[in-house]
């Protein structure tokens, strides 16, 4: 059954018969209060009847303290802490507990930021095309429109019919700074390859390597690597000269 407390102006309830008995034998209750079921009638706790082996005249805890501890504890902790006469040692442990949640959940976001960070530097890292890259497209484009003018600088007759990149380095940066920028790009070598059909050979291929430099706009150090069809000495070394005078600058 529950009941009504009140003592002074305070008023507690309804209470557990339980609780209150628990609250009285630690002092957490005023002994001179009063108790009602009803709120309409009142009579002084010590009176009541409801209590017995509670010694209200004196303090301490009465002899039964100890077997109807166990039975209270579950449902003390909450209605203690909503009194005004909550101990010291409750509201200690209740400011820790609000405490230990608080740091958890500061770490648990932390984390959170962390894990978000790393995923969205993955993704940019992995989504972004390197320069390298955007420098092969550009440039193998550009052979693929002048695929003919070089193969007739370096070989007397036949046929170009394709043109590809195969690597792309960069080998310096403006102020000595690594981007993905292509803007930021001050210097790069190309290794290409020029597909060719001759009366002879019909699936002709001459490599070549060359570097571009952006300050100068212009190629330099061309020389061909290797080729399956018939060159000469002086038939490179002519095309070296020619093939640095048609190749327009590149932007």
């Amino acid at each position: 059954m529950k009941y009504f407390v009140s003592w002074g102006k305070k008023e507690l309830g309804p209470l557990d018969h339980s609780v209150i008995r628990a609250m009285l034998e630690k002092g957490q209750l005023d002994k001179k209060c009063l108790i009602s079921a009803d709120r309409a009638s009142w009579v002084p706790v010590k009176d009541s009847g409801l209590f017995p082996g509670i010694h209200f005249d004196q303090p301490g805890k009465s002899s039964d303290a100890s077997t109807t501890k166990q039975s209270s504890n579950s449902v003390e902790a909450q209605d203690v802490l909503r009194s005004d006469s909550a101990s010291p040692k409750a509201l200690c442990h209740l400011r820790q507990t609000i405490n230990a949640n608080l740091l958890k959940g500061a770490c648990g976001l932390l984390l959170i930021l962390a894990l978000g960070s790393l995923i969205y530097f993955f993704i940019c890292s992995t989504s972004t095309p390197k320069a390298e890259e955007l420098l092969k497209t550009d440039v193998e484009n550009y052979f693929k429109a002048k695929k003919q003018v070089i193969f007739d600088k370096f070989h007397p007759v036949g046929k170009a019919t394709s043109a590809r990149v195969n690597d792309i380095k960069i080998l310096s940066w403006e102020n000595e700074k690594i981007t993905n920028k292509v803007a930021d790009v001050k210097e790069f070598s190309a290794i290409f390859v020029i597909g060719w059909e001759g009366p002879i050979t019909k699936d002709g291929y001459t490599q070549f390597e060359a570097i571009y430099n952006y300050e100068t706009q212009h190629w330099s150090n061309l020389k061909i690597l290797k080729t399956n069809g018939y060159t000469n000495q002086d038939l490179v070394d002519v095309g070296v000269d020619a093939f640095l005078k048609v190749l327009p600058a590149l932007l």
